[in-house]
C-alpha cells in the first residue's frame, strides 16, 4: 500500500505545499513518522522537484494544489539547519536513524 507523505513533516511545517508531497511505502512512512529524511532521500526529493519543475507545476495548477518550490526548499533548509544544530536524527530506512549530515547544506544550496 502507498501513502502520501509530507517530506518535511507536518509537525515541522504545517502547510500543504505540493512539492512537499511524496509517495511512500506505508511501512516506511509509518517508521519515518515526524523525522526528517536522511541526506540520500533529501537529494532524491530535490532532484525530483527540480528536474520535474515544469511538469509538477502544471499538474499542481491543474489540480488546484498550492505549490511554491522556492518556499518548499527554504522550509527544508530551515528544518535541516535546526535539526543539524540540535544534533537530531534523520530517518534512513526501517528503524535505522542517522545524524543529520552536513551534506544537506550542499544538496539544498545548489
Amino acid at each position: 500500500m502507498t501513502h502520501i507523505d509530507h517530506f518535511i513533516p507536518w509537525s515541522r511545517y504545517s502547510a500543504d505545499l505540493g512539492h512537499n508531497f511524496v509517495l511512500a511505502h506505508c511501512r516506511c512512512n509509518l517508521s519515518k513518522g515526524d523525522k526528517l529524511a536522511a541526506s540520500e532521500h533529501l537529494n532524491g526529493w530535490v532532484e525530483r522537484n527540480r528536474q520535474q519543475r515544469t511538469f509538477l507545476a502544471e499538474e499542481f495548477d491543474r489540480r488546484k494544489i498550492i505549490h511554491n518550490l522556492d518556499a518548499s526548499e527554504k522550509v527544508a533548509s530551515w528544518s535541516y539547519s535546526q535539526a543539524a544544530g540540535a544534533g537530531a536524527l534523520a530517518w534512513l530506512r526501517g528503524d535505522l536513524l542517522v545524524h543529520v549530515e552536513p551534506a544537506w547544506l550542499e544538496i539544498l544550496s545548489t
